[in-house]
This record gives C-alpha cells, structure tokens and sequence, in this order.
C-alpha cells in the first residue's frame, strides 16, 4: 500500500529542478497516469509562489518505470492573482510527460453559485466496500489492468451494480489509504487527479459489449480545481464515457464532497488497441 504524500514527494535538486521516485504501489500494468501527473503537480506546487492549483493539463509521452525522474518546472507567467508553470518529466533522458499548471491566489473577488448539483446516491456508509474479482476485472479491460497494486489503495464503495452500469455512468465514493486527505491542498488534489483518471477507463468500459478486452494508455488528461475539499475521508466520483472509435476512447469525470458541491472536474482521451484473443 502506498502512501500518497510520501509517493508524490519532490525533492529540489536545483533553480527549477526536482527529483522524484515513481513507486510501484501505484501500479496497473504500469505506474498510473494519473500519479504521474501527480508528481507533476508536486513539483509546480514546490515552486510556484502562490498557494493553491487551479488546473493541471498533461501529456503522456512516453511509458515510465518504477524508477527516479527528473522534473524541470518553468514559470511562465505570474500576476498577483495567478501563476502559469510548465513541467517536463524525464526518466533516464527520455521525456515522459509535459504538463501545463495553473497556480491561484487566495481570496480573489468573483461570483458565488452552484452551477451543478450531485446525483442523488447514498452516503458511503450506506454502500458496501468493493472488492475487485476476476469477473470486475474482465469489465475493466484485463485482469492486469484490475488487479494491480494500485486498488490496494483505495477503499471503493460503488453506488451502481457493476453489473448494470447507469447507462455510460458510473458513481462511487472513493477513499484513500492509509491517509484519506491531506492539508497541504497541492497533496489532496493530487486525489482528484487520480480519481478523475482512473474513473473513465471503467466508465467506458462497462458500456462496450462483454468480452471485448483491450488496453487504453491515457494519451492527455486535464483537471480543473473548483474549490479545495474539506478534511473529508470520501471523495463522490462520477465518471461517464463519451466516445469510442477509431482507435480512441474518451471520457469525463468530477468529484464531490460529502455535502455534494462540485470540487474538481476532467476528461482524458486514451489510445485504445484490441487484445488477441
């Protein structure tokens, strides 16, 4: 089991430059796309001279090992109510990901309104804890995929029968292990960004026919950050598949608080090619 804060630490090695170590606890078939981004933002919250992110925009370009990377962080542009970070991330010279990152002021002056409403789902204590099994696993494109040290985790509680996905839908409270949420609020996004990724692989997945098994490497992703999360063990993840098709699948996610106001939003596409039988 890995600990997030601990997985995603950086350490500053020079002007703008950052080490980090990709953990294997946070394998599918390989390391998460969404904690690689993860560590992205690590690095542009260690530099940036504002406090809180406000978006995070990544490609994958090459596949990472479970090994130490090297991460560049750049300042673009900085005003006193937002900062603009560009980070790159190499492993053994190879580029791996780039990432644009949006850093915000606090206190700035704008509209308050709820614009978007939660699904009506029970509360977690309400859901039973998801436990992945082979037949889960076949859902979610390879047993591979379902069963890497990755679920170790998270603590899953699905509102839908897996079964019987809400159409191309799919709501669950997610929880992290061992440490549910953090202070320090460029770590807890960190939970966004992850369960917005990992969320709509799934959500496409389940709405395909049965049978069809694959695999789909994230190829972009992008997360807005709404409002940082209250000290809550439980994130309302919805995730919905949009589109799949000439070699791409896509699809969007959102978390929630407790109280169901919307905290942060993505969408991601994934390279898909089908697996011989």
């Amino acid at each position: 089991m890995g600990d997030l804060e601990d997985d995603t630490a950086v350490e500053r090695v020079g002007d703008g430059r950052y080490r980090a170590h990709v953990s294997a606890d946070w394998a599918l078939v390989g390391p998460v796309g969404g904690y690689l981004a993860s560590i992205a933002l690590r690095a542009a919250g260690a530099h940036a001279s504002l406090p809180r992110p406000a978006s995070i925009s990544c490609q994958y370009l090459s596949r990472a090992r479970f090994d130490a990377v090297d991460i560049e962080v750049v300042d673009r542009h900085t005003s006193r109510s937002a900062q603009s970070l560009a980070v790159e991330v190499t492993q053994h010279g190879r580029l791996v990901l780039t990432a644009q990152v949006w850093a915000v002021a606090e206190g700035i002056a704008g509209p308050e309104h709820r614009l978007s409403h939660p699904p009506p789902v029970p509360p977690p204590e309400q859901m039973a804890e998801i436990v992945l099994d082979p037949a889960v696993a076949n859902r979610i494109a390879t047993t591979a995929t379902a069963t890497g040290r990755f679920w170790r985790n998270l603590e899953l509680r699905w509102v839908a029968d897996h079964s019987r996905p809400e159409g191309l839908q799919i709501h669950s409270w997610v929880k992290f292990r061992p440490r549910a949420y953090f202070k320090d609020p460029w770590v807890d996004a960190c939970r966004e960004v992850i369960s917005i990724d990992t969320g709509i692989l799934p959500a496409v997945a389940w709405a395909l026919p049965g049978g069809a098994r694959f695999v789909a490497p994230s190829i972009d992703l992008y997360v807005a950050f709404h409002e940082p999360p209250p000290p809550e063990d439980y994130l309302l993840v919805t995730a919905r598949g949009t589109a799949a098709g000439a070699g791409l699948l896509s699809g969007t996610a959102e978390t929630r608080s407790l109280d169901g106001t919307l905290r942060a939003s993505g969408g991601s596409q994934l390279l898909c090619r089908m697996l011989q039988a």
